[in-house]
């Protein structure tokens, strides 16, 4: 069987994948971090790996709408269910693993 995509399906995972790409790099600039000023800053900053996870969550999110203003507010109105639904999709593929990254880094 022959599964067919069409345009706009195309269209919404090119989107999706963005997003992955836009978490995995602050994934990665907190992961490679040996800095032990900027490790202690985050492990200060965010007293558990819940409120690093809304952190790291919240600006991706906010950085993947600012990338793609026109595809999720055509009339240039906010809409707070695009944000929910892509800060959901980042808890589903990414929340353990920020989480664990954070505890294994800070400790905590």
């Amino acid at each position: 069987m022959k599964i067919i995509i069409t345009e706009s399906q195309n269209y919404i995972l090119r989107r999706i994948q963005q997003l992955n790409d836009i978490v995995e790099n602050q994934i990665n600039l907190f992961k490679i971090n040996e800095n032990p000023i900027l490790n202690g800053y985050w492990c200060k900053e965010y007293k558990s790996a819940d409120s690093f996870f809304k952190e790291v969550s919240e600006f991706s999110v906010g950085e993947f709408i600012s990338n793609n203003w026109d595809f999720f507010h055509p009339e240039k109105s906010k809409s707070l269910d695009g944000f929910n639904f892509l800060n959901k999709l980042v808890e589903e593929k990414y929340g353990n693993y920020i989480r664990n990254l954070f505890h294994s880094k800070c400790g905590k």
